[in-house]
């Protein structure tokens, strides 16, 4: 029997200097994408009342596209993830509201607030040693160990130190030990033996009712007299 584990990889990626120059547009057309994002959300909040969703959000990228042509040079999966991301911080500041603890607000990203961006399923791929970005390029990675199992997602992330890394979220199946119980045995419940099982082996009937009634029976004669 197998269970399904999640494990995180985090790899030091050296991008040359083009590569790290659409990097950088990159993560500055997520950040317009989420900025904007975030502003319909105002939008609809105080003037209409209502939350949108990712899938409306996700419906109005190529709207956003058409203001903002940079978008168009993102992978589709990275810009989806930005709309996940602003709804999941809208799903916690709610959270926090409906408990009554202390919430801001989401805000709005500056040129150094946004500093990743995500592919899920596909838009990359690992082979000796380079990384593949869809819209980006080929990286050279330091693979310091090896991958164990699925890559579900990878998440590019640029560090305070300006150093590039990636992220991989793998899921792999560990075996998990069952406990033997041995070899199972039928059971037969009767009138004449309390239960017999295959094995041959017989168990009398207690007989409790029997011998109830007859401590009953002595115990009214006694309050009788």
């Amino acid at each position: 029997m197998k269970a399904l584990v999640m494990r995180a990889y985090k790899f030091r990626i050296f991008p040359s200097k083009a590569v790290a120059k659409r990097l950088e547009k990159t993560l500055g057309a997520c950040r317009f994408l989420y900025n904007s994002e975030l502003e319909f959300e105002e939008q609809a909040c105080f003037s209409e009342g209502r939350f949108v969703g990712r899938d409306e959000l996700n419906l109005l990228i190529p709207d956003w596209k058409a203001v903002n042509h940079g978008l168009k040079k993102v992978h589709s999966q990275v810009l989806q993830n930005v709309s996940d991301r602003l709804v999941k911080s809208f799903e916690g500041f709610f959270a926090r509201v409906k408990h009554g603890e202390k919430s801001g607000f989401p805000r709005f990203k500056s040129k150094g607030g946004y500093s990743s961006f995500a592919f899920s399923q596909s838009g990359f791929k690992l082979e000796e040693g380079k990384l593949g970005l869809s819209k980006i390029g080929l990286v050279n990675v330091k693979l310091h160990r090896k991958i164990e199992g699925k890559i579900k997602t990878l998440i590019v992330n640029k560090g305070s130190t300006r150093k590039w890394f990636a992220c991989f979220s793998v899921v792999k199946g560990i075996g998990v030990k069952q406990k033997c119980l041995g070899k199972p045995v039928g059971l037969d419940v009767g009138l004449d033996s309390f239960y017999a099982d295959s094995e041959g082996n017989k168990v009398e009937n207690p007989r409790w009712l029997r011998k109830s009634e007859e401590r009953l029976k002595f115990l009214q004669t006694e309050a009788a007299f």
